[in-house]
């Protein structure tokens, strides 16, 4: 039987692996060829979560997303971005009925909200990067406000 990546992430405490689709969790985008975050919550985590009890669902995407948070081995920039495009993701699952909308990640956004906020300080002082980086990363903020997240009220 072929075990589910999530699980084995949640087992061998490698959830941060998992988001960033390292090693064996790595989930090819054939568009675009890189780690397809979307196909790694259609995959692997969705089937998780809908077999087991709803908190414990809730928890461990939050245990994934502090994974991610603390995790010390990427760039504050890649971490920001993957943090993003995870809450996205998130965000779209719920807003179409794929995830509960009782879930709630609220204090992970609080603390990716302030991982930001520093992100756009080292931004300030590179300001020759600022517009391309923060234009990407407010198109990636706006995707997911327009989904419920980031501590607004939906659209």
């Amino acid at each position: 039987m072929i075990q589910n990546l999530f699980e084995k992430a949640i087992s061998s405490q490698e959830l941060a692996d998992f988001a960033l689709g390292k090693g064996d969790y790595y989930v090819i985008d054939r568009e675009y060829g890189e780690h397809w975050i979307s196909g790694s919550w259609l995959q692997y985590i969705l089937p998780h979560i809908d077999k087991i009890d709803k908190q414990t669902a809730n928890d461990e995407i939050i245990r994934m997303f502090n994974a991610l948070l603390n995790y010390k081995k990427i760039t504050i920039e890649e971490k920001i971005f993957q943090l993003l495009q995870h809450l996205h993701v998130f965000y779209y699952l719920k807003s179409t009925g794929k995830i509960d909308p009782d879930f709630s990640i609220i204090d992970i956004e609080i603390k990716i909200n302030k991982q930001v906020d520093a992100y756009r300080e080292i931004l300030m002082n590179e300001t020759k990067l600022i517009n391309e980086k923060s234009d990407r990363m407010d198109q990636l903020i706006d995707l997911i406000k327009r989904r419920g997240g980031m501590l607004s009220p939906p659209l």
